[in-house]
């Protein structure tokens, strides 16, 4: 088998079309003006408390996080907004082409090429891998836009100096909780805590990217394609907090579940969450075994017209 004709050449292919694809970027380019934004928002009350409010005297006495970077970065990675959107990331990155390939009959040539299976698979592990690069980015765009706005930013240096006093970076705690206060390993440098978290977003980004892909193989509706790992986002939320309603908000088995949950798992705080990185870990498994199972409906449908409903 020559090189050209290997499967890591193939998905090396889709890799590349997927990150040469303005498509890629203009979501990671929308996430990171948003971000830029709430930055630039954010900064107008200190920075109006420092030169003409006694020098943050009146931002010291008030309820808040003083403006330096690790409590900006702090900000960011606890929004709300950041947490809605995420799962869009899983059809943005690359399952989209999938719908494409298949509107424009160009998914013919392909399999002609290398067979149903190997075009099948190829297209869903770069739809993973690119939409977990496309996670991790988020976390290094966020990092990025806060050290160069805020750090090296020469023209409010000295009330970044100034606040920077106040800075307290609360060290994270990668953790395998059997209880309450259960430490494995503790963090202390804030920048490997973020390292942490990129890691956690790439993995997020593969499951919502490998859903997406998956979906796609059986339907041409991009919505639907794009709504799937957002529904799935809300839904087990919503679930899982009906369940522990049910047992107990306040129960040990509730508190446990508590920390399966997408939304409360997406701040700063549980990056160290290791019960949320295996569960990651075991549904990227299990929705692979699933793809796996669904094989041969999708050949059915791609190579023979046949009909998902049979």
């Amino acid at each position: 088998m020559t090189v050209s004709n290997s499967v890591p050449y193939d998905l090396y292919l889709d890799l590349k079309r997927g990150l040469s694809d303005k498509r890629f970027w203009s979501v990671l380019g929308i996430f990171s003006l948003v971000f830029l934004l709430h930055i630039i928002l954010t900064a107008i009350w200190p920075l109006t408390c420092h030169y003409f409010g006694g020098r943050g005297y009146i931002f010291e006495l008030m309820p808040g996080i003083p403006f330096a970077t690790q409590t900006e970065i702090l900000r960011l990675t606890s929004m709300e907004l950041l947490a809605n959107f995420f799962p869009f990331i899983g059809s943005a990155a690359y399952a989209y082409t999938i719908i494409d390939d298949r509107k424009n009959v160009y998914y013919l040539q392909q399999t002609q090429r290398v067979g149903f299976s190997r075009y099948y698979w190829c297209k869903l592990i770069a739809g993973s891998i690119l939409s977990g690069i496309l996670g991790a980015l988020i976390m290094v765009s966020i990092c990025l836009l806060v050290v160069m706005f805020i750090t090296y930013n020469p023209f409010f240096k000295d009330a970044v100096e100034y606040y920077t006093q106040y800075d307290e970076f609360i060290p994270g705690y990668i953790t395998w909780e059997y209880g309450e206060g259960n430490r494995l390993i503790t963090v202390t440098n804030p920048w490997v805590w973020w390292f942490v978290g990129g890691i956690k977003y790439f993995l997020e980004g593969i499951l919502f990217g490998l859903i997406a892909s998956v979906i796609a193989f059986f339907s041409d509706n991009r919505v639907f394609m794009t709504a799937c790992p957002i529904l799935y986002f809300i839904i087990e939320d919503k679930l899982l907090y009906m369940l522990r309603y049910l047992l107990g908000l306040g129960s040990n088995v509730s508190r446990i579940l508590g920390k399966f949950s997408f939304r409360s798992e997406m701040g700063y705080f549980a990056y160290g969450n290791l019960y949320h990185f295996a569960l990651l870990i075991f549904l990227i498994v299990l929705f692979l075994n699933l793809a796996r199972c669904f094989q041969n409906r999708a050949e059915r449908l791609y190579m023979e017209g046949g009909d998902v409903s049979d």
